[in-house]
């Protein structure tokens, strides 16, 4: 999986799962620019990352992203890894909520796949996008409060097919659907609600959930040459649970 040379943009990249993806990238020589609106989180991956580039925006506003990436330049491989979720019962969502989550799930990935599919698309290498969505985009998950976060997830799964066909042979556009994803956040979390993920896990055939290393390599895979029949797809990463 050669990457040297390569430029890498990911969204959300100074974040657990985009910072793994980052120093993934990094390890095989490519160029990595790392998106976030986290400024304490930037400061640290440039401290792991010396060598990355970081640009600090607010990917729910459509105008300034555009200002921040101008003059990027060509990008080879986009992740569209930024993601942001609150958790309600459906009777209680708010129209905040909505525009919150499908603005950075959905809408931001729309944005930002502009700005570096124009520049993907002015050239003979081509390039790919790989959109990080969710099993929760796939099925509903009952009693977990993501009826709008696994919509928003939904719509990304369809964008993915759409981009793939209007963007391909230039571009292939995929995507990943992780189960839940072991970070610290989601440690505690499903510490506090233990009886919600003991079902979750029951229902997969591999009853465990992901370390973002897994995650990441599955990233790199669709990313890399050795995927370049696929286009168009979106891969679950759940243990078999899509399936159960």
């Amino acid at each position: 999986m050669a990457f040297v040379d390569k430029r890498v943009l990911i969204t959300g990249g100074a974040g657990c799962l985009g910072l793994e993806t980052a120093k993934r990238f990094s390890a095989e020589k490519a160029t990595v620019i790392i998106v976030d609106k986290n400024d304490t989180n930037l400061t640290a991956a440039k401290k792991l990352l010396p060598d990355a580039t970081t640009i600090s925006v607010d990917l729910i506003d459509w105008g300034k992203t555009r200002s921040a990436l101008q003059g990027i330049g060509r990008v080879d491989h986009l992740i569209n890894n930024a993601g942001f979720s609150i958790l309600q019962p459906f009777l209680e969502v708010q129209p905040e909520a909505i525009d919150m989550i499908f603005g950075v799930n959905f809408k931001a990935a729309v944005n930002v796949s502009q700005i570096v599919a124009a520049e993907m698309l002015g050239s003979t290498l081509g390039g790919t996008i790989v959109n990080v969505a969710s099993i929760a985009g796939n099925r509903p998950l009952q009693h977990f409060g993501v009826s709008i976060y696994g919509s928003s997830k939904a719509a990304l799964l369809q964008l993915t097919k759409c981009m793939a066909t209007e963007l391909g042979p230039t571009i292939r556009v995929n995507a990943v659907c992780p189960t839940v994803i072991m970070n610290p956040f989601m440690q505690n979390y499903v510490s506090k609600f233990p009886e919600k993920y003991e079902a979750l896990l029951s229902r997969a055939p591999i009853s465990r959930f992901l370390e973002p290393s897994e995650v990441v390599e599955t990233i790199v895979f669709l990313s890399s040459s050795a995927s370049s029949m696929i286009t168009g797809t979106s891969l679950d990463i759940d243990g078999g649970y899509s399936v159960a």
